[in-house]
């Protein structure tokens, strides 16, 4: 990609995508290989989509058109996203209730609805990333000593140094908290809310007072090294 060749391509591929509304073009490779492929475990995603991911990503990094067209389709992407993402969970259980398996069997129900959750999965990775690099231009400002106005807060900054930690760290609360909740006779929503905000709450709070401020864990997780 570095070569001649590749530029252009790159070049090419980075002006088509931005345009408008294209950028969603780019959930069709990963909604038929979650259709069609099936999931493939402890995952829960067709490895395949990855490339497709990467490779975006390494498109948009270095060319702004792309950064942009992020950014602008935010909104959508997450509106989209969301009602795809409740589609499929409602689904799921559907299914489950039902003896089918949503994540490999080959049913058309099964196959429609990992479709579902492949746009679901492109949108909202196109919803968080655009809303992420939009906070990160939009600063808070204040009068600095000079007069001059410097900044205050970078919630890009910060979300971007807790990527790691905070993947590490949140599947042992979401297991802890689980095994306490799924055994209860509670609406499926309030099961879900439970585990997903007591897990969020958890891994922020560990990783906030404790992974954050100690220099050695910080090295470890992947941090630098400075508070």
């Amino acid at each position: 990609m570095k070569k001649p060749a590749g530029d252009r391509l790159r070049t090419s591929l980075s002006g088509f995508f931005s345009r408008r509304f294209a950028l969603f073009l780019w959930a069709v490779p990963i909604a038929l290989l979650e259709a069609f492929g099936g999931a493939i475990w402890p995952s829960g995603w067709n490895r395949w989509i990855w490339p497709f991911i990467i490779f975006f990503g390494y498109l948009s990094a270095g060319d702004h058109r792309l950064t942009s067209a992020l950014v602008r389709h935010r909104i959508t992407a997450l509106v989209i996203g969301l009602i795809c993402f409740f589609v499929f969970f409602m689904g799921m259980g559907m299914l489950f209730s039902l003896g089918v398996d949503p994540w490999s069997g080959m049913e058309r129900p099964a196959i429609l609805l990992r479709l579902i959750k492949g746009i679901a999965s492109w949108c909202l990775t196109v919803a968080v990333i655009g809303t992420a690099t939009r906070l990160g231009r939009k600063r808070i400002e204040s009068p600095g000593e000079s007069g001059q106005t410097r900044p205050r807060l970078n919630l890009a900054a910060y979300c971007r140094e807790a990527q790691l930690p905070v993947y590490v760290l949140h599947q042992t609360p979401i297991i802890a908290i689980g095994y306490y909740v799924v055994g209860n006779n509670w609406p499926p929503a309030v099961k879900f809310l439970i585990i997903f905000l007591g897990s969020l709450f958890l891994t922020m709070i560990f990783y906030e007072l404790i992974i954050r401020r100690i220099g050695v864990l910080r090295l470890l997780f992947g941090m630098h090294h400075k508070v």
